[in-house]
């Protein structure tokens, strides 16, 4: 037997969901999914971009550096949230940066808070069962 790219994606996805259970919003469920390579590479370039303006805006321009870096935070959590939120079965949840916002406008800030953390978890128990950290 034959096994496709796609049936290998399916596999794949499905055996990396996460569950994480809401505490606010009436409780509930939502699911992540973990981030594949090519995102964790680049959401690592991400973070050294924000890292390299927040050090140019406190030499350049002091005044704006806390609010810019607040913007650059936010974007960064946007990415993790859409590269992360799934379906049970894996699926991502959003097509595109438009349908995120419309999702986002509706969400409230406790439920976001949550699933950073779920996904923050689910980072750190995936890098302590490769044994990356300790």
């Amino acid at each position: 037997m034959d096994l496709e790219l796609d049936d290998f994606n399916t596999a794949f996805t499905s055996s990396e969901v996460v569950e994480i259970p809401l505490g606010c919003m009436g409780g509930g469920v939502i699911y992540i999914r973990a981030l594949g390579r090519a995102d964790v590479t680049r959401f690592r370039n991400l973070c050294k971009e924000i890292n390299t303006r927040t050090a140019l805006n406190i030499i350049t321009n002091p005044d704006k550096t806390t609010e810019q870096r607040d913007a650059d935070l936010d974007n960064a959590e946007d990415y993790l949230l859409i590269k992360s939120l799934c379906d049970r079965s894996g699926k991502l949840k959003f097509k595109d940066n438009a349908h995120f916002k419309a999702w986002s406008i509706k969400v409230d800030n406790d439920a976001v808070e949550e699933i950073l953390k779920g996904i923050k978890e689910d980072i750190i128990d995936g890098l302590k069962q490769q044994k990356i950290i300790s």
